[in-house]
């Protein structure tokens, strides 16, 4: 039978992306990052390196990227910022991080079956460092926007965007920990976030999907929206959703996370969605997430951005 991904690309009133492709360029693209070698914990040029990459993509799609110098001579925060389109009022935020870490060829329980610096497709899932945690997640969503923010289709029904990226969260996120807590009052577009997305999110066993959306009263009119959206693409590749109100699990505990410690505020909804699974091995040899959920999780984020766009709209013509 033709690939899920192929069928799903088809246009569906404009709208849709063409997932196959983007999942190509996926997997260049990481390609490329990895050849940094991005470990925190081991090789800053290496950090520095996937930063400028990251922060190059987004300048063109036309973000206003401001880099936060860490005096103390590691990683610098990213502070990236997109208005939404005109008669739209509201931001999404998002938050994650480019450092990854390191491979432990030589420590861990099990050896890695591929190298660990190169994307390997092996059985249906994609093998390399970082797949999961998090630069495979978070190329997936640069790539998303970009490809929004180019389509006639999309480019007037965007929210604004505040994406904060940093670069040390394997060695506990020093420098995020204590400049996250100036964001509220040095960067106006914060308080205009109507939605907080979690850097990734989680498949089961059974291939359905646990969705995670915190606080999401706060909001009844959005949440339904998002539930409506997250459900309809899901149930179109024959995947069940679970919604649980909780954060994502923390290696450091949530308030040894920067994002949930000074981002995430109880009056705004937080929402976790992304490609990982039950068998992801994050910090592990053999890290992976399956290919398949992959055009998933690209078709959500796209139709959570639409659906807070479409809301917000909604309420400037009702002059709110």
């Amino acid at each position: 039978s033709e690939p899920v991904s192929k069928r799903r690309s088809e246009p569906d009133g404009g709208r849709a992306l063409h997932v196959d492709a983007l999942q190509d360029e996926w997997l260049r693209r990481l390609g490329e990052l990895l050849e940094f070698r991005p470990m925190s914990e081991r090789n800053t040029d290496g950090v520095h390196n996937a930063l400028v990459y990251i922060a190059g993509i987004l300048e063109g799609c036309g973000f206003c990227v401001t880099r936060v110098e860490n005096e103390s001579g590691g990683a610098d925060i990213l502070v990236c910022v997109r208005p939404p389109s005109e008669s739209i009022s509201a931001y999404v935020g998002l938050f994650g991080h480019y450092d990854v870490e390191v491979d432990h060829k030589d420590t861990d329980d099990a050896p890695w079956a591929t190298e660990p610096w190169v994307p390997t497709v092996l059985d249906g899932r994609v093998y390399c460092r970082g797949v999961g945690d998090n630069l495979g997640p978070l190329l997936m969503r640069v790539l998303v926007v970009r490809e929004m923010i180019s389509s006639s289709a999309t480019t007037g029904d965007l929210p604004g965007i505040v994406w904060v990226l940093h670069g040390e969260e394997e060695i506990g996120s020093p420098f995020a920990l204590q400049y996250y807590s100036t964001l509220h009052d040095s960067v106006r577009e914060v308080a205009k976030v109507r939605l907080w997305l979690e850097e990734t999110g989680y498949f089961k066993a059974d291939a359905s999907q646990r969705v995670l959306f915190h606080h999401c009263d706060a909001d009844e009119t959005l949440s339904q929206a998002v539930r409506k959206v997250l459900c309809d693409v899901a149930r179109s590749f024959g995947r069940d959703v679970e919604f649980q109100p909780r954060y994502l699990n923390k290696a450091f505990g949530a308030d040894g996370c920067p994002c949930l410690k000074h981002l995430v505020r109880g009056d705004v909804p937080y929402l976790a969605i992304g490609p990982n699974d039950v068998q992801t091995r994050i910090h592990k040899s053999n890290e992976s997430i399956q290919l398949a959920n992959l055009p998933i999780s690209m078709l959500q984020f796209q139709s959570v951005l639409l659906a807070v766009a479409a809301g917000y709209r909604a309420k400037v013509h009702k002059g709110q």
